[in-house]
């Protein structure tokens, strides 16, 4: 947590660059001064449009499905000046077939990664650089720990 609220403290003067588990401490505030902008950038889905919308000191990110491949790509979502509070809206859900079972929602979507930079022509590319995992797709990295589970007898 004081890795994010450093971080944040760093947004005016440099790219930062922020995962789907950082969205709740962004919710709460990003720290710019009110003659400072950032522009946001996302790393996700091609098949994933996202939009912004301000309300006062809150700007909200709303996704939409749109056909295509899922290759992921930047998108550019606009600048923003002055503190805000950065919140995803719920993507609105298709109607369900009347025939259809009750399940359990599908989580919301959210961008593989988000970008805070200062800098409107800035290139988040070299920013992957420093992400760990592959780059190529959204899906979690393989992890043999996510499916198998070891007993006290096989070790540490």
């Amino acid at each position: 947590m004081i890795h994010l609220a450093l971080a944040l403290a760093a947004v005016a003067s440099s790219p930062t660059i922020f995962t789907p588990s950082d969205l709740p401490r962004l919710a709460q505030g990003v720290p710019l001064g009110p003659e400072e902008e950032v522009t946001i950038r996302a790393w996700c889905r091609s098949d994933q449009e996202w939009s912004l919308g301000r309300e006062g000191d809150v700007v909200t990110m709303t996704p939409r499905a749109v056909p295509g491949e899922a290759k992921l790509r930047w998108l550019a979502l606009g600048s923003v000046k002055g503190p805000f509070k950065l919140v995803v809206a719920p993507e609105k859900p298709a109607d369900p077939p009347k025939d259809a079972k009750a399940e359990a929602p599908a989580p919301p979507p959210r961008p593989a990664l988000l970008v805070l930079d200062p800098d409107p022509q800035g290139d988040p590319n070299r920013l992957l650089d420093v992400a760990r995992g592959e780059v190529a797709s959204a899906s979690p990295s393989p992890d043999a720990r996510r499916d198998r589970s070891r007993t006290n007898r096989e070790g540490a």
